[in-house]
């Protein structure tokens, strides 16, 4: 049973009624307002936001879901609102002209979508909705009218055009197309009620009756016969009701009718048995029994509704484990158990005596030792309990000997053990077992005996002879269906042979052959079709088959591979002949007989962390005992893991500020344009550095328990695990789209479907394709103003240099030519021999002068800078000068691509140190062959000019292959020039001379 109050979200712990929609939210109305609630956290709408223009803020009582799955209510106002999951609010749907009269206190949609409507003190209202008008039904003086203005339920009739309208003076069935009324009263068979039982509180259709409850008991009439029975409060526990005001009916799954009384709690009616049973403040949970109303949801839980004390849920369906713990049952530790039905069980405390525990009122009663009264139980710790075929207890006692326990009459008979006579042979007993003829004990140490109830004789006996321990522990007794008794102790097993009357040794130290490696046995059950599987302290199960005259056929019992090698099992709990169920020391087994298993522990619903062996004398219902209590397994009800619960995404925030539907953020200017969970994608942009997303699973069954995982698709595609907070924040995330997703589970490893979110986080501008594209386009424009600026320029400089060559050849070139041609003609005149040598002079300057001059101007002619056309010019040059001196050429070119381009200043310089070595070899070599290599290597130029002349000796001594000489050292102009112009070009001048023996320039 949970419980719900103010503390856990309620709005108020008077809750007027529930509603579940057909998503599956719970609904909820109080006097503060609505709320929703998906079984973890609650959405609230508070009274203001059911109010509108024409309706001032009230409260509403009444929430109705439709048979569309729409939820709607009214308020005290007038209002009759829907809610829209799209937009997350409600819309009020009638206007000032068809305000409702009155409080709402009972809904019913029709057919064609119309609403009839029972409201407080003013009759009942149809609201045609479709033509938005409103007539109102009340109570008159005329039978065919309504017997009372107070409309307290209104449902379907048993015949179609009719509906059945429940009021505090009868029911009525209205027959809508002749708007008539019929009026149906109750005879009471309470002589103390005069009218009592003609105010109807709430009415239920089942499949066989017609439940009406009222301020005065219960009515039920029969759908085959119409005969009515009346059920009010006569004092007879499980005859009648415990209080005759009926607020609520609700129909469970197993067809029990549910009764809220206000004053007796909840009252069960059991139809086939036509019995009640109850659920009080005494016996239950419930803090108070004025329960003012029920609602049974799609999980089959019931939820109960108080005067005061908020809301509480039972789960109506028979769960497969019920728990009781060891606060529940006001003990400290459990020993042993019985039960022969579904209902009572009785367990034997360590310590805390003997408990009565009422499975269907959760009832308990304590019967502990009183020194004071002989009546009572003789020790608290009792560490066997088995029933008789009375119905009475026999209990073994861990100190306290043998007990009987009169059940009718609450007496406790006291069987000790006394020195020389006939008696138990120890008090401190470890079993016991009741069979139709004797009750066997076991003891601690001292073996097992009988005790005869009808000639009160008891027997005692050790472990047969051939047993190689005379004293043993005796560690359980058990009856199997041919009625042989199986007794297990510390050294093997006996059995005892009912038809021979004699015991034989099953199992002990005494026969090497047996199949096991421990003979400490503690555990043994049996299945339907007869096979006993008994287990030892190692593990061992050992299925035994008993074929009478003490022979015994034994056969290991397989285990799925590797289910038991980190397993320490102690019991044997229950054996059919497909399924195995075993309890270790962690948790409980499940074995299929085709290998397949399931194991269960605490995250499965059992209480404790820690299992213990459970002394019992046969397996009548499953029980498995803890270190914290005791679980109640109902193997019928078990159903494989089903699928994990829905998740349903609950709320958005920025920065901790809530993102609303239609309403924008006034700091992040931010909406939703619908619910969020109606939502698929939502739009970001990244200044929202940090935005948290909340969701629930959307389940009632186990409240709060769900796990969930998530992941961020587009930013990892790994399952985040192991999140029990319902929300989720990311920081930080770069621009771009995402994909969030999150699953929730209720057992391990089994996952409900997917939720899905798309994320799209905007980035900003400078990030986004068209400032991109932008910037793209006008860099590229940039670089080609720049490029067509350069070109230009480049264009303008040599433009300059053509015009620059054209002015030097055209100008100067052709005075200079007028110069030497003066000079030759004045040479060639009859003047004295000093005036021809002057003239000679000046012709042989002004060729050199025109020379000269071409050399520039070839030098500054943008056309000549490739290095086609400097190897072209060098040996043009040289072919027409050392020809003039009949000198032979042999000019060669390596590594040069003859369109490369060359620097200008480079091209000038090279050029020229060449041109200075070819005019040094005429003038003063006397050669006779010259060797120009040209040289283009690992992107650098060289020259190399070596000559077979006369040669020189170098002024420091400097001999053959010694080059880098330092040309400072030598003398004449023409060699500095050329050290010069090879400094400038940033490449290294050598020569190497030696007389009659040529000479060598390089440059590299």
């Amino acid at each position: 049973m949970e419980h719900y109050t103010v503390e856990d979200g309620l709005l108020n712990n008077k809750v007027y009624q529930l509603a579940q929609d057909s998503s599956g939210f719970l609904w909820m109305v109080t006097q503060e307002g609505l709320s929703r609630f998906n079984g973890t956290s609650f959405r609230h709408y508070l009274n203001n936001e059911l109010s509108g223009p024409g309706f001032p803020e009230t409260s509403a009582m009444r929430i109705y879901r439709d048979p569309h799955g729409g939820i709607w209510t009214a308020t005290a106002s007038g209002a009759i609102l829907s809610y829209d999951p799209l937009r997350d609010y409600f819309e009020i749907r009638n206007d000032s002209t068809t305000r409702l009269p009155a409080v709402a206190l009972s809904f019913y949609q029709d057919s064609l979508q119309n609403f009839w409507i029972g409201t407080l003190n003013s009759g009942l209202c149809f609201w045609n909705r479709q033509q938005n008008t409103l007539r109102t039904y009340r109570m008159y003086n005329h039978p065919d009218s309504l017997s009372d203005n107070l409309i307290t339920d209104i449902s379907p009739g048993t015949e179609q055009g009719f509906i059945t309208i429940s009021t505090t003076k009868g029911t009525c069935l209205l027959n809508i197309k002749e708007e008539k009324f019929y009026r149906l009263w109750y005879n009471s068979e309470n002589p103390e009620d005069n009218y009592k039982h003609n105010v109807i509180r709430d009415f239920l259709e089942t499949e066989d009756a017609f439940y009406a409850g009222t301020y005065g008991g219960l009515h039920i009439t029969s759908k085959s016969d119409f005969s009515v029975r009346h059920y009010y409060s006569t004092g007879e526990a499980g005859k009648s009701l415990n209080y005759n005001s009926v607020w609520a009916l609700v129909e469970v799954g197993n067809g029990d009718i549910w009764i809220a009384t206000y004053g007796g709690g909840i009252n069960i009616y059991h139809p086939e048995k036509r019995n009640f049973s109850y659920i009080t403040r005494e016996n239950s949970s419930l803090m108070e029994d004025n329960i003012t109303g029920l609602f049974r949801d799609q999980d089959e839980s019931v939820w109960v509704l108080t005067d005061n004390t908020g809301l509480f849920k039972i789960d109506a369906r028979k769960k497969w484990i019920q728990q009781f713990t060891h606060d529940q049952l006001s003990i400290d530790g459990i020993m042993s158990a019985a039960s022969l039905s579904d209902s009572i069980v009785w367990i034997g405390a360590n310590g805390g005596g003997l408990v009565k525990l009422n499975l269907i009122t959760n009832q308990i009663d304590h019967f502990k030792h009183d020194a004071s009264n002989k009546s009572s139980i003789g020790y608290n710790h009792v560490s066997g309990v088995s029933i008789d075929g009375k119905g009475d207890l026999w209990l073994s006692l861990a100190g306290g000997g043998l007990n009987h326990f009169n059940v009718r009459e609450g007496i406790f008979d006291h069987y000790l053990f006394e020195a020389g006579r006939n008696s138990v042979s120890n008090n401190a007993l470890s079993t016991v077992l009741a069979t139709d003829s004797v009750i066997w004990y076991g003891s601690y140490g001292s073996g097992y005996g009988t005790y005869n109830p009808d000639t009160g004789v008891f027997g005692n006996y050790n472990f047969p002879k051939s047993s190689l321990q005379e004293y043993v522990d005796v560690n359980n007794i058990y009856e199997d269906s041919s009625g042989n008794v199986w007794i297990l102790t510390s050294s093997g097993v006996v059995l005892y042979d009912k038809k021979l009357h004699e015991f034989v040794s099953v199992i002990d130290n005494a026969k090497p052959e047996m199949p096991v490696s421990n003979f400490n046995f503690y555990s043994i059950a049996e299945s339907p079709s007869g096979r006993i599987v008994l287990l030892n302290d190692a593990n061992d199960l050992i299925e035994a088959t008993y074929n009478g005259m003490s022979s015994v056929d034994f056969r290991k019992f397989d285990l799925p591979p590797g289910i038991v090698k980190d397993k320490r099992l102690i019991e044997i709990m229950k054996i059919t002949d497909s399924v195995t169920w075993l309890v270790s020391r962690r948790d409980v087994l499940r074995l299929e007989s085709d290998g397949g298993y399931n194991q269960f522990d605490r995250k499965d619903g059992l209480t404790g962390t820690e299992f213990y062996l459970l002394h019992r004398s046969r397996p009548d219902i499953s029980m498995v005992i803890s270190d914290k209590g005791l679980n109640i397994l109902n193997e019928d009800e078990f159903q494989s893991p089903v699928d994990g619960p829905s998740v349903h995404f609950e709320s958005l925030s920025i920065l901790n500020r809530p993102v609303r539907v239609g309403v924008r953020d006034s700091i992040h200017g931010v909406s939703l344009e619908r619910n969020l969970d109606y939502t698929d994608q939502i739009k970001l942009n990244y200044r929202h550095k940090e935005f948290t997303i909340g969701y629930g699973a959307l389940q009632f069954y186990s409240s709060g328990s769900s796990e969930y995982r998530y992941r961020l698709k587009g930013f990892t595609d790994e399952w985040v695990s192991g999140i029990s907070d319902s929300k989720v924040s990311f920081t930080n995330l770069d621009p771009g789209n995402y994909t969030f997703e999150v699953q929730a589970s209720l057992v391990p490893g089994i996952w409900g479907p997917p939720a899905q979110l798309d994320i799209l986080i905007h980035p900003p501008f400078w990030q986004t394709w068209w400032f991109i594209s932008l910037a793209i386009v006008l860099v590229a424009g940039l670089l080609y103003f720049l490029h067509y600026y350069r070109l230009q320029k480049a264009l303008a400089v040599a433009n300059l240099r053509n015009q620059i060559a054209q002015d030097l050849h055209d100008d100067i070139g052709s005075s200079l030519t007028k110069i030497s041609l003066y000079s030759s003609l004045l040479s060639n005149s009859e003047e004295d021999d000093q005036s021809n040598g002057f003239l000679r002079n000046i012709g042989e300057l002004s060729r050199d002068v025109i020379s000269q001059m071409s050399d520039i101007v070839w030098s500054i002619d943008h056309k000549n800078d490739t290095a086609g056309n400097l190897i072209i010019r060098m040996k043009q040059f040289a072919t027409e000068t050392f020809e003039a001196f009949n000198i032979d050429l042999e000019f060669t070119v390596k590594g040069v691509q003859s369109g490369a381009f060359i620097d200008p200043l480079f091209r000038q310089n090279f050029y020229l140190i060449f041109k200075e070595s070819v005019n040094n070899i005429c003038k003063h070599s006397r050669a006779t062959k010259v060797l120009v290599e040209v040289m283009f290597d690992h992107g650098k130029y060289s020259l190399r000019v070596t000559d077979n002349g006369r040669g020189m000796m170098l002024e420091n001594g400097t001999r053959q292959n010694e080059l880098n000489v330092s040309i400072k050292e030598q003398k004449g102009n023409g060699l500095q020039n050329m050290q010069k112009r090879a400094d400038r070009i940033g490449m290294r001048f050598a020569m190497d001379s030696m007389p009659d023996r040529g000479t060598t320039i390089e440059v590299g």
